[in-house]
């Protein structure tokens, strides 16, 4: 008994290992207990070396280091972004990762980068020498037993999992270079300014995006956030019917699940689907005509408000030419920590409409706010301020306690409720400062980034997030009907949904008369 555990134990938590990029991601946990192809070959090296158990375990660490840290990575990407993980795109965000789980800026600093990946290469790698070691020694006295038992790996293997892809395969994918890859929108659909007709151009009121994270679909589709969310829509539609503004509704596909904002972000304001880092990058690099170059042209002035955002990276004016860009550290916020961004979005949305009051030559505004009090791990939601005059320099939250749920960065045991009750609060604040703020002819656009990840969002669920348009005139509001918007706050979850690249001609056709019809939007 004892020679089976000293075998069995070391071999069960390898092949675990080998296995977790596609049991954990698919929900199917019996996959740890298959064998898997790199198992079988580290078993058959360590049978046929076992006499040099300690040499041939110390130059497989290695490989099998590269393969196992590889591989937690295409776990976490497939689990969280429900998209493969690219060595050299994405590692470079661990910094960042680490930074925003702890709550610090230490990991930016390379000193700290190298040193930290360094010693975790190693650590992980002493350790699988030791349990590989300790297979081999086992299996050099177990005699008979070693080889049966790898004819029935091998065997299991072949019947069991023929068709599954190995570990390996999956991170000589994420090691291969990526090949630059913007997907543009439909044909005609980025328009150069010279080719613009401004006899069929008018300009309205500001145009104002509130983009909200998390705001997903499964707010619809799973039925303990719609029991949660439903009355807080009833009450905010009540809400606009008294302030005079119209709204309609829909969903838009996102190109991001779970996470990385700054790909829908990047798709809302240039009509690209920017469904990976590499589209991303090769969008700074290549340049673009995007909504926010539009507006310039049309003589706005144009803001962005991002608190999350700690620095600018090169190209990113060049492709979204804001007159001004506020990051974080420049809203004068003197109030206590609420989660990712620092400091609450109605304080975000009270400085924005004083950033906006800020306008000397008098000029219509376009202006974006990323509001993020509603960021994963949903564990402090901000409390909610009737008198916006009274929020000053954010002082006033010191003597207020947000709500609090038992959740945290990889579980939760209240999701849902965390959840509902960070939307119902940036949903709050949003359509409060659109009440507050709009004048006769403004547009708000009021959309989500993407859907929360799982397990907040359900497995099988859409990439999808609502979107609502608001104005006080109804001529802005209702010629979206016909295009598979509903009218009023709660969109219609059954309609088709289009792809959120599409948001740059729904915005232009607010403003050209002699666009294409808008059916394409649906397709």
């Amino acid at each position: 008994m004892r020679k089976f555990i000293s075998l069995s134990v070391p071999l069960i938590a390898l092949n675990a290992l080998f296995s977790l990029f596609r049991a954990v991601p698919e929900q199917r946990y019996y996959l740890l207990f298959l064998p898997a192809l790199e198992t079988v070959i580290v078993v058959l090296v360590l049978r046929v070396c076992s006499r040099r158990a300690r040499l041939a375990s110390l130059v497989l660490a290695v490989p099998v280091t590269v393969l196992v840290l590889a591989g937690l990575g295409e776990t976490f990407f497939r689990f969280v972004y429900r998209t493969s993980f690219s060595v050299w795109r994405d590692l470079a965000f661990a910094p960042g990762l680490f930074n925003m789980l702890l709550n610090t800026e230490i990991f930016e600093k390379a000193w700290i980068v190298i040193p930290a990946s360094f010693a975790v290469f190693t650590v992980c790698g002493m350790a699988l020498w030791k349990v590989m070691e300790k297979f081999s020694l086992a299996s050099r006295g177990a005699g008979p037993a070693a080889a049966v038992l790898l004819a029935v790996l091998g065997l299991a293997r072949v019947f069991a999992a023929p068709l599954e892809a190995p570990l390996s395969a999956a991170v000589v994918s994420a090691f291969a270079l990526p090949r630059d890859r913007a997907e543009p929108g439909p044909a005609g659909e980025h328009v150069e300014a010279a080719l613009l007709n401004r006899e069929g151009v008018r300009t309205p009121g500001d145009v104002t995006f509130l983009i909200i994270e998390s705001y997903g679909h499964t707010l619809f589709s799973r039925p303990d956030h719609y029991g949660r969310i439903k009355p807080v829509y009833d009450r905010l539609q009540r809400r606009l019917d008294e302030s005079g503004l119209h709204a309609v509704s829909h969903f838009m596909r996102s190109p991001a699940f779970g996470g990385r904002s700054w790909l829908a972000d990047g798709t809302i304001l240039s009509g690209r689907r920017l469904a990976d880092q590499a589209a991303y990058e090769d969008l700074l690099k290549t340049g673009g005509y995007t909504m926010v170059r539009y507006f310039h042209e049309m003589g706005y002035r144009t803001i962005m408000a991002a608190p999350a955002m700690t620095y600018i990276e090169d190209g990113w004016l060049s492709v979204y030419p804001f007159e001004e860009l506020h990051i974080r550290g420049q809203f004068g916020y003197e109030g206590p920590y609420f989660g990712f961004g620092t400091l609450p979005d109605q304080y975000l949305l009270k400085e924005l409409s004083r950033i906006r009051r800020r306008n000397a030559d008098n000029r219509h505004v376009f202006s974006v706010a990323v509001m993020v009090s509603s960021h994963v791990p949903f564990r402090l939601v901000p409390p909610y301020i009737e008198d916006w005059n009274s929020l000053g320099d954010g002082s006033v939250y010191r003597t207020m306690e947000g709500q609090k749920f038992n959740n945290n960065w990889l579980s939760g045991g209240e999701y849902p409720e965390g959840y509902a009750a960070a939307i119902e609060y940036s949903l709050s604040a949003a359509l409060e400062y659109a009440a507050l703020s709009s004048g006769p002819d403004e547009l708000f656009v009021i959309i989500g980034d993407h859907q929360p990840r799982i397990p907040i969002s359900e497995r099988e669920s859409t990439y999808s997030v609502p979107v609502h348009f608001l104005s006080r005139s109804a001529e802005l509001t209702d010629r979206l009907l016909p295009q598979g918007f509903t009218s009023g706050l709660e969109p219609d979850s059954g309609n088709p949904h289009p792809p959120m690249e599409r948001m740059f001609s729904l915005i232009r056709s607010q403003y050209e008369h002699d666009l294409p019809s808008l059916h394409r939007l649906q397709r």
